[in-house]
């Protein structure tokens, strides 16, 4: 009898153990459920959109955007970089009259943009789709690819919560929705002058050093391009203009040739509206706030340009005869 209560006592101190070794994890899985930094969920709004959006989609912009536009797919859609995620959806509804889902990432690669391509058309039936696409990311080396993350998440919603970048994108929206204050810019302190050489000297030729043609990628555009062609999904690439003094900069790497091709091959694919060669939009810096980005003024011209209807002033449009 004796022995018997005293395995009941054991078995009732180990059960008291595990419940308070499991109540912290209970309870940050409740909370990650609650916060949802991604809304990888969609249950709760605990936490404002708008402070997720400001802290959680600059650490992960492509788990943020995937998640949103898997809840909401939309027929028109804008790929690409920073580039392209600097066009405000809303100027070109005003010109044209349709909405679109700008999808573009920073520092976004040209395997994402594949494989982003081919995930929003598993989920709605795709009408228009512009891409931005400059010389600098046609580029065999531009394979970083952060749509794993999704859909590794998908597969298995258990790493939602174990993923670093999940668990700093909660930290930060709690905070900003507690202070109402935006994170801290990624970005080093100092002029616009100075970062602006920064761009020059570091970033473009961190760019061009290892550059080569993208065989595989070419083809996965191929791809793309005759799927858009049987489908009646309207293609369009945009180089957009980076100011002359980045332009020089495939000079001083001898990358002519590649641009070259660049430019014979994209056309073959579908049209591309090109911006990136020496012109008044691209010869004056006020139009820029670093060499590859250009101000909110100048991207209302490229818009009327590219999805206004507007006669070509500052582009070319390349289509293949």
């Amino acid at each position: 009898m004796s022995t018997s209560s005293s395995e009941a006592g054991e078995v009732r101190a180990l059960l008291t153990r595990l419940v308070v070794f499991a109540v912290p994890f209970l309870a940050y899985a409740l909370v990650m459920v609650l916060v949802d930094p991604y809304n990888f969920f969609g249950l709760s709004n605990l936490v404002p959109r708008v402070a997720k959006q400001r802290t959680a989609e600059q650490y992960h912009p492509v788990l943020w955007k995937m998640i949103e536009f898997r809840r909401d797919p939309q027929a028109n859609i804008l790929l690409g970089d920073s580039r392209m995620n600097g066009i405000n959806p809303e100027v070109i509804r005003k010109v044209s009259g349709a909405r679109y889902y700008n999808f573009a990432f920073d520092a976004c690669s040209l395997a994402e943009i594949v494989r982003t391509f081919w995930f929003a058309d598993s989920l709605v039936k795709l009408q228009n789709v512009y891409i931005g696409l400059n010389f600098d990311m046609y580029n065999r080396y531009s394979e970083l690819d952060r749509t794993v993350d999704f859909h590794a998440m998908v597969g298995n919603p258990f790493r939602y919560f174990v993923d670093p970048t999940v668990f700093r994108g909660l930290r930060e929206s709690v905070m900003s929705a507690w202070t109402g204050k935006d994170p801290k810019s990624r970005w080093p302190k100092m002029s616009r002058e100075e970062f602006w050489r920064r761009q020059l000297a570091i970033v473009a030729a961190k760019n061009y050093k290892n550059f080569a043609h993208p065989d595989a990628f070419e083809k996965d555009l191929a791809r793309i391009a005759e799927h858009c062609r049987r489908k009646g999904i309207r293609l369009v690439f945009v180089s957009f203009p980076s100011h002359v003094d980045l332009q020089r900069r495939v000079g001083d790497f001898k990358l002519e040739g590649q641009r070259a091709a660049y430019l014979r091959e994209l056309p073959t694919l579908a049209p591309v509206y090109d911006f990136d060669f020496p012109n008044v939009l691209s010869r004056d810096s006020t139009n820029y706030s670093d060499p590859y980005h250009f101000k909110p003024k100048a991207m209302e011209v490229l818009v009327g340009e590219v999805w206004g209807g507007r006669a070509p002033a500052y582009g070319k449009v390349l289509e293949t005869r």
